[in-house]
């Protein structure tokens, strides 16, 4: 997928913020796993978004989308840790 403008910059953050948490009835290790899948789909969408940017020429639109990806990759790391912390605590 790619959003160019501010429109397009705009959609992406309500798709992301629009994510469907995973159901209450999924085990912990289910979650952390599907949290892991989305954290390497969310890389692999940054680097092929990175590898469309121009070094001399870059498009500020593209820098948006990628710190906008960035911001979802951290969140997504702070869930699995927070996964990580409560199991953790669990023992």
């Amino acid at each position: 997928m790619f959003f160019r403008g501010k429109v397009g910059i705009q959609r992406l953050q309500r798709i992301l913020e629009s994510a469907e948490p995973l159901p209450e009835d999924f085990s912990k290790g289910t979650t952390v796993v599907a949290l892991y899948n989305r954290l390497e789909e969310l890389r692999k969408q940054k680097e092929g978004l990175e590898e469309k940017q121009g070094i001399i020429f870059r498009d500020v639109t593209l820098d948006d989308a990628i710190t906008a990806l960035d911001g979802e990759i951290k969140r997504v790391e702070g869930a699995i840790r927070k996964t990580r912390t409560t199991a953790e605590r669990k023992k």
